[in-house]
């Protein structure tokens, strides 16, 4: 999946989405789905969020997939560029890794936003690995073991890691100018879904699928990579 893409029509774009793109794919009534709003897809990311999505053909095809997702046997792996913060480089270093386990639910004040919550939030548990660590970044591998809304950004926030260029959860004064220019015409949340790994509905056959980062992520990379700019002491 792109970046600027919904998986489902919305308020202001009723036209440009996943779902509308496999409406126009299956001939009516082809695919056997009696509820056209939910035409094979079993998951979501982010309407800014790049890579892999698995869509079901057929109903039968939708239920043994939404089933792993459930069961949690689906392997499903991002990476992210993250803004190390004072309090975050105390904890990501390079090959350091993790497990973020923090229940999430509606933010208190802002309903858009999600946050974790110490009461009344669902399971939400992510392990993370950090693969390269820059001046002011890290390259981290997130795998997920729940699939909560917007699980990935609200968990490195909470752990002084926001993505880079997440507009909703980060917050990046302390990146140096030419940095936070680069982020901003990045423009959205340096997050990649690059692996999906689950058994094939009908021959159980277990399948991996894989997605290389955009080449502006990839870009992205770089201006932090060569930055000679010191970072936080």
């Amino acid at each position: 999946k792109p970046a600027n893409l919904s998986m489902h029509p919305g308020a202001g774009n009723p036209d440009r989405s996943v779902l509308n793109a496999l409406i126009g794919h299956f001939k009516p009534g082809s695919a056997g789905f009696s509820d056209p709003a939910r035409l094979g897809l079993v998951h979501r990311l982010d309407k800014d969020t790049t890579g892999v999505v698995v869509v079901a053909k057929t109903p039968a095809a939708m239920a043994m997939l939404s089933a792993q997702f459930s069961e949690r046997s689906v392997k499903k792996v991002y990476q992210a560029l993250a803004f190390v913060t004072p309090r975050g480089r105390r904890l990501v270093q390079l090959s350091a890794k993790g497990r973020i386990d923090a229940p999430l639910g509606r933010h208190p004040k802002r309903r858009t936003s999600m946050a974790v919550v110490a009461e009344g939030g669902r399971s939400a548990i992510s392990d993370w690995e950090c693969l390269e660590l820059m001046p002011y970044a890290a390259l981290l591998e997130v795998k997920l073991l729940t699939g909560r809304t917007h699980q990935i950004r609200v968990h490195l926030q909470h752990i002084g890691s926001p993505i880079i260029g997440d507009a909703l959860y980060g917050e990046f004064s302390g990146l140096p100018k030419p940095l936070l220019e680069a982020a901003k015409a990045f423009g959205r949340q340096a997050l990649h879904a690059c692996c999906l790994e689950f058994n094939h509905p009908l021959t159980k056959e277990r399948l991996m699928f894989e997605s290389p980062l955009p080449m502006d992520f990839q870009e992205l990379i770089k201006v932090f990579r060569g930055s000679d700019m010191h970072p936080f002491t």
